[in-house]
């Protein structure tokens, strides 16, 4: 197994499905907001009081108002399971709080899984390019699905699966260093300028620089003697070492950024679109300091479609525009509504355009 060094270059969001309520699943105490701890709370107003507990919950009010009755000098660590930083002035009474994962004791990470994730997608957007697929034929009757592509690529079934070779472990964050801020949109629209406001999220991320470290093992030996079988497809180059795979990833979200950027600059008239391009700039500078045992890709919340999969469905090398416009028709729902505007047409940023799912991955000697 091989040690890599994780760093958080912008906030990151891996959410566990859960929205917590302001008030009564969330507090709100100064510059920070508190989880609230279910045993802590009931040791403070006791078992005879749950009622008024159930109460404020039914009529949604705070039920900080009601520690404050039973232990006025209380703060929030008293009641509360942990603590998170607040970037977010303005916090609504409605506004619910997008919980990052944790795990069952209560400290933040990032599943392998999810950066595997992330990982097969630029290994996909490489092989696909590289290879001059023809798109066209497998993604049939115009489906939004790279299914089909990813067989061909892979394997026809998780056994199969090139990727069952490569093991990414857990990263695994200390627990204070969770945040939360509000993501709005960078939103292509004919009016009001591109920040668009109306459905903002607060969200609870691992915050930026945070570091972890995780483990990785491409199982080499193991692949050999599945291939010898003949059951399984040949490793792609990109895929023969760890360091290769570091080095197409590395490639990968370079171009990414460089496309993302190249498409913002058609908008630079607007203050946020510049602000949103000056953080992708700063990620620019991020990757030209890597050297061939590092890289820098994206993950979780906020990624964005083009990040997401890897953009392959607009690839003008490999499928026409014909065949994108009637792939768009799956893709956005009611595209008849936004024929004049380019897809993808919004981007996640918080109040200051900062963006998230940024990290630096670093083998460690």
């Amino acid at each position: 197994m091989t040690k890599i060094k994780i760093k958080a270059l912008t906030p990151v969001h891996i959410g566990s499905g859960n929205f917590l309520q302001n008030g009564t699943e969330y507090i709100r105490d100064k510059e920070y907001l508190g989880v609230i701890d279910e045993r802590k709370l009931l040791q403070i107003i006791g078992e005879d009081k749950i009622e008024m507990w159930v109460n404020c919950i039914e009529k949604n009010e705070n039920l900080w108002l009601l520690i404050k009755k039973f232990k006025p000098n209380s703060d929030i660590e008293d009641i509360c399971s942990r603590i998170i930083y607040n970037f977010e002035e303005k916090i609504n009474p409605t506004d619910t709080l997008k919980e990052q994962l944790h795990n069952g004791l209560g400290v933040p990470y990032i599943p392998g899984s999810s950066l595997k994730g992330a990982i097969r997608t630029a290994i996909f957007t490489s092989l696909i390019t590289e290879r001059n697929i023809n798109v066209e034929q497998k993604v049939n009757d115009y489906k939004p699905s790279a299914g089909l592509l990813e067989k061909d690529l892979f394997g026809n079934d998780p056994n199969t699966d090139l990727l069952r070779f490569l093991k990414v472990g857990d990263s695994l964050f200390e627990e204070d260093t969770t945040i939360a801020t509000k993501m709005y949109n960078l939103n292509i629209r004919s009016s009001k300028g591109l920040f668009d406001k109306s459905k903002g999220q607060l969200i609870e991320c691992i915050g930026q620089d945070s570091t972890s470290e995780f483990s990785i093992k491409l199982e080499k030996q193991y692949y050999q003697k599945v291939y010898s079988s003949g059951k399984i497809k040949e490793l792609p180059e990109v895929m023969s070492s760890l360091q290769n795979i570091l080095l197409m990833i590395q490639e990968y979200t370079k171009k990414q950024l460089d496309d993302e950027i190249s498409f913002w600059m058609n908008y630079d008239e607007d203050e946020y679109a510049l602000d949103y391009i000056s953080r992708l700039s700063e990620l620019q500078e991020n990757i030209r300091s890597c050297d061939s045992k590092s890289c820098v890709i994206r993950l979780g919340h906020g990624s964005g479609w083009q990040f997401i999969t890897g953009g392959w469905a607009k690839n003008d090398q490999l499928i026409s525009e014909d065949f994108f416009e009637n792939l768009l028709d799956k893709i956005r729902p009611q595209n008849y509504r936004y024929t004049e505007y380019p897809f993808p047409k919004t981007r996640r940023i918080d109040a200051d355009a900062d963006i998230l799912g940024f990290v630096k991955l670093s083998i460690i000697e």
